[in-house]
């Protein structure tokens, strides 16, 4: 028993060195940040604070509150990634009805803070469009209910920040519809 004893007070005595090693941050070319306990050219070290916590958040996934005959349909999104970004669609605003014979949409979104990463536009559910900019114009948009959500991720892939979702309405003239 002093033996186990003895070995476990050597081991924890060993690990302290190693417990308070700094940590450096190294920002890439590309925008990407690498932390490492090894030095590196253009590294900083990092100084963290007493009440720092090695706790991630759970991502939180949207969901659709299904439409009855007695209520209109609603959705909910959760659209802080990471509390850390903000990400808003500023055009076109929330329940807007839009006129375009040429299916014409703008979209247009903000991130805050700035970050240096990829914006991808999802309408009704599916990636329609990729930018290096929260901002798009589509074309040819088949016309009715549409919602619209960005999503902001790193150049790893990594998401950073989801919008909640827009909900629009594309008026678009049809053959159908013309006057006899």
């Amino acid at each position: 028993m002093k033996q186990f004893f003895g070995l476990s007070l050597l081991c924890i005595l060993l690990a302290q060195p190693f417990a308070h090693s700094t940590v450096y941050k190294q920002v890439q070319k590309d925008g990407s940040v690498i932390y490492t306990d090894v030095p590196q050219e253009n590294a900083q070290p990092v100084e963290f604070s007493a009440n720092t916590l090695n706790q991630a958040a759970a991502l939180v996934s949207s969901s659709r509150v299904s439409n009855n005959s007695n209520s209109t349909n609603t959705l909910s999104t959760t659209h802080a990634v990471n509390n850390q970004y903000k990400l808003e669609i500023l055009e076109p605003v929330n329940e807007a009805t839009l006129r375009s014979n040429a299916g014409n949409l703008k979209v247009v979104g903000k991130l805050t803070p700035m970050f240096p990463g990829n914006y991808e536009l999802f309408i009704n559910g599916k990636a329609v469009a990729q930018s290096t900019q929260a901002n798009f114009q589509l074309h040819n948009i088949d016309r009715g209910t549409l919602e619209i959500q960005i999503r902001a991720t790193d150049n790893k892939g990594k998401l950073i920040a989801s919008s909640s979702t827009t909900r629009v309405y594309l008026h678009r003239a049809s053959v159908l519809n013309r006057a006899n």
